[in-house]
């Protein structure tokens, strides 16, 4: 199967000098069509992909935090300044 479909059945249906060099050029911006559609969609996958792991970072985080905020009873015995420095970690997320 062509990869330049339209401009061969337009070049196949046409006449006159010259044009032949006019269905050439056609084509090749054709296939930097084609090309360009195949790059968008691969981009397209791959920010699904990101989004995805995104996410699941997003949820990790939530963890250990959750993990953090559980463990923080038995590490209160060590004395406010540890809160203080649980609290600021957890702000800059």
């Amino acid at each position: 199967m062509s990869d330049t479909p339209r401009t061969d059945l337009a070049y196949k249906n046409s006449t006159g000098a010259g044009i032949y060099e006019l269905f050439k050029e056609a084509q090749e911006i054709e296939r930097e069509l084609n090309a360009a559609n195949t790059q968008i969609g691969l981009l397209i996958a791959g920010s699904k992909q990101q989004e995805r792991q995104i996410e699941f970072l997003k949820e990790k985080i939530q963890r250990l935090v959750e993990a953090g905020d559980a463990m923080f009873g038995v590490l209160e015995m060590y004395g406010e300044e540890i809160r203080r420095e649980w609290d600021k970690a957890k702000d800059g997320l």
